[in-house]
């Protein structure tokens, strides 16, 4: 039985991941968004492909091992990352211009190293279409830090709708 694991799953993602879990032989027939399930437990992530208008979501099978960290590692991983990367000016201003355009505010991280934290993924997936989520990984020297005056990081700029300061 994987409902502790669930339970455990669900607590770990708490914020980054939506978990769900649906009993097969209570809930009665498998809702077609679920597919054809052959055997149980089945589990699968449902990853929204970034080109998707309608935000429409492709089904990804499971097959590893039914343990906690690597669950946690193929959610991660399935993660969508609606971010936007800056990483010289030009890529800033190009980001700008799409803000104005579609008239969303930016909220631009600057950090120094690492990958794109699974929480920033989230932020853009679910503020996709009312925020735009940017990243700048600042080097020594980078111009970008140095036009908006960071001096140390991680640091957080929001930027309102419409080109404002």
């Amino acid at each position: 039985m994987l409902t502790p694991k669930w339970e455990k799953l669900a607590n770990e993602l708490k914020n980054t991941v939506k978990v769900a879990y649906w009993d097969t032989e209570a809930n009665g027939p498998t809702p077609p968004l679920l597919g054809q399930i052959k055997g149980t437990p089945t589990i699968k992530a449902f990853v929204p492909s970034r080109k998707s208008a309608r935000n429409e979501k492709t089904a990804v099978d499971y097959e590893q091992a039914r343990e906690v960290k690597d669950l946690v590692r193929f959610a991660t991983s399935r993660m969508p990352n609606f971010v936007e990367r800056v990483g010289t000016l030009k890529e800033l201003e190009a980001v700008q211009a799409k803000a104005a355009e579609w008239g969303l505010p930016i909220a631009l991280v600057l950090s120094s190293s690492g990958g794109t934290a699974s929480t920033l993924k989230a932020l853009s997936t679910e503020y996709r279409r009312r925020l735009i989520v940017a990243e700048h990984k600042a080097k020594q020297g980078s111009e970008v830090a140095a036009l908006l005056g960071v001096a140390s990081f991680p640091a957080v700029l929001g930027f309102k709708a419409a080109g404002g300061d």
